[in-house]
């Protein structure tokens, strides 16, 4: 069965990989056998990641967040399922 877990981010998008990398495989040794998450397409670093790991594929479900300028700091973050930003 897929399990998720989210939320979680970082100070430098650069750590997301390595965090990544903890959480997918602690799910998957946990036989969970799959991982998901909610993931902004701004996060190109996470993205990237996981495409590099073989995610099988992107779920077309979209969450827009209307903001006008980056103080949020979405390329660092991996979000809650469904995505609840206050």
């Amino acid at each position: 069965m897929p399990t998720g877990c989210s939320p979680f981010a970082a100070l430098d998008a650069s750590d997301l990989p390595a965090m990544l990398d903890y959480v997918i495989d602690a799910a998957i040794s946990g036989g969970h056998g799959a991982f998901w998450s909610s993931v902004p397409l701004t996060n190109h670093v996470a993205v990237a990641h996981l495409l590099a790991r073989g995610a099988p594929r992107i779920d077309p479900f979209l969450t827009t967040v209307l903001a006008s300028d980056n103080s949020m700091k979405l390329d660092r973050w991996i979000h809650t399922i469904p995505s609840f930003i206050l």
